[in-house]
């Protein structure tokens, strides 16, 4: 070495800018490097920042008991969430599960991205973040948590997240019912069911609804999974069963035309798209989308039938039967209403004890009447 030669000037630059990859999670589609990120600001201590967003549903999954014995249903137990690694692994801009874990575990904070949520959208917003926390408190229990909400650039650090808190008792709700009508419900739906029967196979109507409803058939025959493990739809099944003649010829026409301006009608129970139930609870307004999926459901399934020449509707035999084969208790208009928060829709965790045992009850009910 020659200490009179000053070779600094000649000498690449140190690089200091180098980015920091950071996982963040987002109720969005969008995966992989999302640049919609670009414009949004982290606490200092993470320097420069490569965020790597996972899609909340896309990418994780409630976890289902598997096998578990016909005699043990019904049950209910607290939501865990499984790593849906197949849809990492072979997505090309994203790395390994393994990776990704041992991205987030080394993380300090677990990364929550709301800000497309309104403020006063409390329900998406407050689910979204009931099942981030599932999430969280899953794979790494106790880590701090990074949020940033609606209108801002800005991810702050959150003790924890109140809003989660308020929609834990939904996210139990949903899932437990979900496990136990898989379980119980479709044993009863597969008595009735006849892929003989199936009316929309005779190519009548618009093909965006047999589309639809030969989804829905594929979806449950393949995978086990129908709309029936929503809470609201075999209510809609029922209110269905209520409707007069009149509203099954509007109901016709709603559902077979896509621009149609008119509303569901179904007996007393839906009322120009307000679900009323048994008039016990305030009304709450019932997406035209949901009845869509519902009506899709049900004709996919061949729990209902169409008549193209009155231009009407009506129950199946398959779907007589099957709500025939229901207990008197499972016929329950209100149980959208009974545990959740009137101005938010959402059910908190303190009622979650009363959750258990109404869903204990509503399921051990509908087992024993169809066995």
């Amino acid at each position: 070495m020659n200490p009179a030669v000053d070779i600094s000037k000649y000498l690449p630059p140190v690089h200091t800018n180098l980015k920091t990859s950071l996982v963040v999670i987002r109720p969005s589609t969008e995966y992989g490097q999302d640049d919609t990120l670009e414009s949004a600001t982290f606490p200092e201590q993470f320097g420069t920042v490569k965020p790597i967003c996972l899609h909340s549903v896309k990418h994780f999954k409630f976890r289902r008991p598997n096998d578990l014995p016909w005699t043990h249903w019904p049950v209910t137990f607290p939501q865990s969430m499984s790593l849906a690694s197949a849809e990492i692994d072979e997505n090309g801009r994203l790395p390994s599960s393994g990776t990704v874990l041992h991205m987030m575990q080394s993380q300090s904070h677990f990364v929550l991205d709301l800000k497309w949520f309104h403020p006063d959208h409390h329900y998406s917003r407050g689910f979204e973040s009931a099942r981030a926390v599932v999430i969280r408190d899953t794979f790494f229990p106790g880590k701090p948590l990074l949020i940033r909400h609606a209108k801002t650039n800005e991810f702050v650090e959150v003790r924890d997240l109140d809003l989660g808190a308020a929609a834990a008792g939904t996210m139990h709700f949903n899932q437990n019912y979900s496990n136990n009508f898989r379980a119980i419900g479709n044993e009863i739906l597969r008595k009735f069911y006849d892929n003989n029967a199936l009316q929309y196979t005779q190519r009548h109507g618009w093909p965006i609804q047999r589309q639809n409803a030969h989804h829905a058939n594929e979806t449950w025959r393949k995978q086990g999974f129908s709309r029936l493990e929503f809470p609201h739809v075999l209510q809609h099944l029922f209110a269905f069963r209520e409707a007069s003649d009149d509203d099954h010829r509007h109901n016709f026409m709603v559902y077979f035309d896509l621009f149609s301006k008119e509303k569901f009608t179904w007996g007393s129970r839906l009322v120009s798209e307000q679900w009323i139930g048994s008039g016990k609870y305030p009304s709450r307004t019932n997406a035209r989308q949901s009845l869509w999926h519902s009506m899709d459901c049900f004709w996919g399934l061949g729990l209902i039938e169409f008549d193209f020449v009155q231009k009407s509707m009506h129950l199946s035999k398959a779907g007589e039967g099957f709500l025939n084969a229901m207990h008197r208790t499972n016929d329950d208009p209100d149980c959208m209403f009974r545990f959740a928060d009137s101005a938010t829709n959402l059910i908190p965790a303190s009622e979650i004890p009363r959750i258990d045992d109404w869903m204990l009850r509503f399921f051990r009910k509908m087992k024993q009447k169809s066995t």
